[in-house]
């Protein structure tokens, strides 16, 4: 593909690294400088971006940027209206959505289709997308897993060291058969057809019969300055009963008390309902990341469960510590 994009006469720029480590408008002077039209940000540096207040100034001139994208890990929507509001007032943002088994995005942007916030737009050419219930049947208007539903030529062929495919069959196609389960929940819109995307699927929550995504918390206490960084994962009982474990990392200056706690349950209350908000909200010092950016909800959920964890691909594993033998977690429920 970089090569067809070179006999089309289109340059490619690629950063790698933190991109305000030498200064805070550092992406924006890239920007402006190499005259780039089409931007891609991982999800998480755009939302660091607006965050931590490293804006463009009135002195850039992106006249030269069309598009801008985001995406490796759920796009929230604050970040529509950070590039439409912030970035540029005429540029067209969307997030998109794709993983590495197929080596690509699967949904994204066509300019002809509208654009909604918080949405991923349509499918990508080809890709049979859609969102199914436990028993396989695409559904829209409520949580489903992301499905392939029929063959592609970018579909994995094996895992390394899998000699007989047992192991991708398993991971893949075990649990909707002949069909490429891509391991996310999601809603489609059944107004616009658009994809919100709601994270992992072995990563949602169910509290009291209440099933949600991690994301929607996250798009709540992402909006309070006070928290640097959070992370929810659920925690069980001896009865398998479930609850949601919230734990937040304050932005240097602030303290974690009664009064942020209480303001972020009613601010959940008021975005959610009142049947989303943890059952247990604690102070953490950091939050597990993996190499490639994403939170990593599987290995905390599996320490305060007391289950085995591999460490093997944290960017940050001393922060693990953090999580292991709480008091609180301790108590049954």
């Amino acid at each position: 593909m970089t090569c067809a994009l070179h006999f089309c006469g289109i340059g490619l720029f690629l950063y790698e690294g933190v991109p305000f480590y030498l200064s805070p408008t550092y992406l924006w002077d890239l920007v402006e400088k190499h005259k780039i039209t089409h931007l891609f940000l991982p999800a998480n540096v755009a939302d660091d971006l607006e965050k931590f207040g490293y804006l463009p100034t009135e002195k850039h001139d992106f006249s030269n940027l069309k598009s801008a994208m985001a995406g490796g890990s759920i796009v929230k929507p604050q970040a529509f209206d950070f590039f439409y509001n912030i970035v540029k007032k005429d540029i067209v943002f969307c997030s998109t959505y794709g993983s590495t088994e197929v080596i690509g995005i699967c949904i994204s942007m066509v300019k002809s289709v509208p654009i909604y916030r918080g949405e991923s737009s349509v499918a990508a050419l080809a890709v049979d997308m859609q969102c199914v219930n436990e028993e396989g049947k695409p559904i829209e208007g409520e949580y489903g897993e992301l499905i392939i539903a029929k063959p592609a030529p970018f579909l994995l062929l094996g895992l390394w060291g899998d000699s007989d495919g047992s192991r991708a069959r398993k991971s893949y196609y075990e649990k909707f058969p002949g069909k490429f389960a891509m391991g996310d929940f999601a809603v489609i819109n059944p107004v616009t057809k658009g994809y919100v995307i709601c994270g992992r699927s072995d990563d949602t929550l169910k509290q009291r019969g209440t099933r949600f995504g991690s994301s929607e918390i996250y798009n709540v206490v992402d909006l309070f300055p006070e928290v640097k960084d959070c992370i929810c994962v659920s925690q069980y009982n001896k009865d398998l009963d479930e609850r949601a474990v919230l734990f937040l990392k304050m932005t240097e200056g602030f303290f974690f008390n009664d009064d942020i706690v209480k303001r972020i349950q009613d601010a959940i209350t008021e975005e959610l309902t009142s049947a989303h908000i943890p059952d247990v909200i604690l102070e953490t010092q950091d939050i597990p990341y993996s190499i490639n950016g994403k939170k990593m909800e599987i290995i905390v959920k599996n320490i305060i469960n007391k289950r085995p964890y591999n460490t093997d691909n944290v960017m940050n594993p001393e922060c693990l510590k953090n999580f292991c033998d709480i008091p609180l977690l301790q108590e049954d429920f």
